[in-house]
C-alpha cells in the first residue's frame, strides 16, 4: 500500500458502532465538552471584564496572583485532594470546575475588552445601562471574534483531555471516549 488502499474493509466501523459503551462515551464527551466550553466561556467574560476597567481597585495585585497561577500550579495531588475533598469524584463536575478558568485565555480575553473604545461604554452608562446591561448589550456582541475564537480552543482543549479523567473518574460509566 502506497498512496491508495488495497480492499475496502468497513469491519472496524462496524464493531464501533455496535458497541454500546463507545456509543455512550461517545454521547457523554459530546454532552462533557459542550457543558465545558459554556461554562468556561462564562467565567472567563466575568473574571477578564472588571479585570479591563483601569478604575478598579486592587486590579494590579489581582492581575498578579492570576497570573502567578499561570506560571506555579499546585500539582496533581493537591489538585485530587481538593476534587475530592469537595465530594466530586465520580462527578461530571471533577471534569468541569477545575479547569474552569484558563489564565491565558482570561488575559487574551481581557486584553480584547480593553481595546474596546470607553466611548461605547460611556453611551450605554449615559442611557442609563448598569455594568451587566453594558457588558451584555454594548461588550459582548463586540467581542464575537473572541468568543468564538476561545470557543474553540476550550472545546478543543476538552476533547482532548484524558488525565483528568483518569485521575477522578472511577465508574466506566461515566469515562469519556478517550479512555475507552
Amino acid at each position: 500500500v502506497f498512496l491508495w488502499p488495497k480492499g475496502w474493509n468497513l469491519a472496524a466501523y462496524r464493531t464501533v458502532f455496535t458497541d454500546r459503551t463507545i456509543l455512550r462515551s461517545f454521547g457523554f464527551t459530546c454532552l462533557l465538552t459542550v457543558i465545558y466550553t459554556a461554562v468556561t466561556m462564562v467565567m472567563t467574560i466575568l473574571c477578564a471584564y472588571p479585570l479591563s476597567k483601569r478604575n478598579l481597585k486592587g486590579r494590579t495585585a489581582v492581575l498578579m496572583m492570576i497570573t502567578f497561577t499561570m506560571y506555579f500550579s499546585g500539582g496533581t495531588i493537591p489538585s485530587y485532594l481538593l476534587v475530592s475533598d469537595l465530594k466530586m469524584l465520580n462527578t461530571i463536575w471533577a471534569l468541569i470546575l477545575p479547569g474552569a478558568v484558563n489564565t491565558f485565555n482570561m488575559i487574551v480575553m481581557k486584553s480584547f475588552f480593553t481595546s474596546i473604545p470607553d466611548s461605547l461604554e460611556e453611551s450605554a452608562v449615559i442611557d442609563g445601562a448598569g455594568h451587566l446591561r453594558t457588558l451584555v448589550s454594548v461588550i459582548l456582541p463586540l467581542s464575537m471574534p473572541i468568543i468564538a475564537t476561545l470557543s474553540l480552543f476550550y472545546a478543543v482543549a476538552r476533547w482532548n483531555m484524558f488525565s483528568d479523567a483518569l485521575y477522578y473518574i472511577n465508574d466506566p460509566k461515566m469515562y469519556p471516549l478517550q479512555l475507552k
